[in-house]
């Protein structure tokens, strides 16, 4: 193995990409030669801790469906990485990093029916609002509940699902944490008025799910906002109905302080078969109402406007302190608040069971196969080589042979990296699986 401490930086990612790479031989597509380095995040951030594309972000493997879906799915570890690094105190510092007591180490399964693969045994924090990891997994579980709800609307009499979209004015140096507790009161101003109740009634209301929402941008400050889905009886005119909405959302704002204006204070969308109108403004693809609600956290904002995850994404590319500090004031706002809130009786009426977020994390596919248990070794190496969604990208394909090879490369360079030298040391010293975060 080459002497890293002579190398230059850039050789160094060259020769540890070529490493991981040689390891899938032909079952390996690599765009490794057009990675660049990210700044470090943290005076003591190592060129591993601080560059995921150094060490498989751009590495695609060719059980993936597509080298942006990939991307994504590894992205998420590494933006994890970077929440952690702002929350030290916040249970995210444990999610899947630690092992469960009693475990016998990381179970790397695999599940044939969907081509995917999840990690075992790992302590996890359930939180939709600040883990890209758990956030994923919850807020997809969310989107199919809504989907299944929606379709079993439409299937009652062609019913009508509808989405409102209330929003306040808000400007560039606003408090988040006053502007979301207005916020919330003005709704529950205005959901509590009898006006309110005898228009649902008058538009034919059955049932509804909220969602909440926050960005950021460098002209207006945070904009949290509110997304809810309306069942309703078809046939109605959805315009006065928007106007109707309006008059009482900028009342209720007023009593709370807050201004709302007509073009933006209130809009309402309807939608026609199985939500054959898509919200199309964030990034490629078709973004459903079901989307919006659920995974509003997973999207990426458009022109200058930043989604919570999207400041992460900041924090690791960009040298813009203010990022790091907005992050933390908005996982210190958001924790605690409820994510999707569905009217009573809707799931019983639906037939959808209520689970929690942290009932989501922990459920395992039903075909799971378990393809490799990491030890304490080869799990600091994961570890410490920031390669956790990269492993889990091989374990994709199904092949516990390649997905052996891959890992015994991975704990090959940790082992002669003099980067991990007092990690390595504390686990080849039986340190625990409670060791300090490497990554």
């Amino acid at each position: 193995m080459p002497d890293y401490s002579r190398m230059e930086q850039d050789n160094v990612n060259s020769y540890v990409a070529s490493a991981i790479i040689r390891v899938a031989q032909d079952r390996v597509i690599s765009d490794v030669a057009s990675a660049t380095l990210p700044p470090s995040v943290g005076s003591d951030a190592s060129v591993f801790e601080a560059a995921p594309a150094a060490l498989g972000i751009h590495t695609i493997y060719a059980s993936a469906s597509s080298s942006r879906e990939a991307l994504s799915r590894v992205e998420k570890w590494e933006l994890q990485a970077v929440a952690r690094r702002l929350l030290p105190a916040e249970r995210l510092r444990v999610c899947c990093i630690s092992v469960v007591p009693d475990a016998p180490g990381v179970k790397v399964l695999h599940s044939p029916s969907r081509s995917s693969a999840h990690y075992g045994g790992l302590m996890r924090c359930s939180s939709v609002w600040v883990c890209p990891v758990c956030s994923a997994k919850i807020s997809e579980v969310r989107r199919g509940e809504l989907e299944r709800v929606i379709g079993w609307w439409r299937g009652c009499d062609d019913g009508l699902v509808a989405m409102v979209t209330l929003t306040v004015s808000h400007g560039r140096h606003d408090d988040l944490g006053a502007l979301l507790a207005a916020l919330r009161r003005a709704f529950r101003s205005m959901t509590g008025s009898r006006r309110y109740k005898a228009l649902f009634e008058d538009y034919g209301v059955a049932h509804t799910v909220r969602g909440l929402e926050v960005t950021w941008g460098y002209d207006n400050g945070w904009h949290p906002h509110l997304h809810i889905l309306l069942f309703m009886v078809p046939e109605l005119n959805i315009d006065s109905m928007e106007d109707e909405i309006f008059a009482m959302w900028s009342a209720a704002a007023g009593r709370v302080g807050l201004v709302i204006d007509r073009k933006h204070g209130v809009k309402l969308q309807a939608t026609t078969g199985a939500i054959g109108d898509y919200v199309s403004k964030y990034g490629k693809g078709k973004w459903s109402a079901a989307d919006e609600l659920a995974r509003a956290n997973s999207k990426r904002g458009r022109g200058d406007r930043f989604a919570p995850f999207d400041l992460l994404r900041q924090v690791a590319f960009s040298r813009e302190s203010q990022f790091a500090d907005l992050f933390v004031e908005y996982a210190r706002v958001f924790k605690g608040q409820r994510h999707l809130v569905f009217s009573k009786n809707l799931r019983a009426a639906a037939s959808l069971l209520d689970k929690t977020d942290e009932q989501i994390v922990d459920e395992l596919h039903e075909d799971a196969v378990l393809l490799a248990l990491l030890g304490e070794r080869e799990w600091a190496a994961v570890r410490g080589l920031g390669l956790r969604g990269q492993v889990l990208e091989v374990a994709r394909a199904g092949d516990k042979a390649v997905l052996g090879d891959y890992v015994d490369a991975v704990v090959a360079l940790w082992l002669t990296s003099p980067r991990t030298t007092q990690s390595r040391l504390e686990v080849l010293r039986g340190a625990g699986r409670q060791a300090a975060v490497l990554d």
